[in-house]
């Protein structure tokens, strides 16, 4: 699956590496941003239906609902949550320098890493939090709906292929082959 691509990144460099926005706070829109820029290129929102398509790699399959993708992307926050704390102590000549150069400290001030790397948990906490809260997450997921939202007309207007969950048969050329995600087909 695609999203365990995104996953993986956010488990390994944490989820405020990944905020495009330089949005460090954990407010519903912040939540719902950083979803967006780790998820968003693989869900879309089905306007009118209210339906979700997540893109598997091959095409788009509907859902119902992307509280199981919220709840993936929450525990991937709190792994990582525990293993930077635990590297943190463990592994901390190399830790520290790597964050310092994320940071832009120096390395030196070891009172300004421990603070800001406090920071830096105390808002993937919060993150975690909102993503584990149903009334918080309803808040995130109506914002992202909004952003990634597909008409219902634009879905599988290309009549010449059949899409499979592993590819597409092109019924002109008889070839089976990759899907391509723009064409919204499902």
């Amino acid at each position: 699956m695609e999203l365990t691509r995104h996953f993986e990144y956010v488990h390994k460099y944490g989820i405020l590496k990944r905020d495009a926005h330089g949005d460090h706070d954990a407010t519903d829109l912040t939540v719902s941003r950083i979803a967006e820029d780790i998820i968003g290129k693989d869900i879309l929102h089905v306007e009118r239906t209210g339906n979700w398509l997540l893109w598997n790699g091959h095409c788009w399959e509907q859902r119902d609902s992307i509280a199981p993708i919220l709840d993936k992307l929450a525990d991937t926050v709190k792994a990582h949550i525990s293993d930077i704390t635990k590297q943190s102590r463990t592994q901390k000549i190399t830790f520290f320098k790597a964050f310092a150069e994320w940071k832009n400290i120096d390395p030196t001030n070891q009172d300004r890493l421990d603070e800001s790397l406090e920071g830096a948990l105390e808002i993937e906490r919060a993150i975690y939090k909102k993503l584990s809260s149903a009334g918080c997450r309803n808040q995130i997921v109506g914002m992202m709906g909004t952003h990634l939202t597909v008409h219902p007309d634009r879905l599988d207007q290309n009549t010449d292929k059949l899409v499979f969950t592993n590819g597409c048969y092109d019924c002109v050329t008889g070839q089976f082959g990759e899907n391509d995600r723009s064409q919204v087909a499902t």
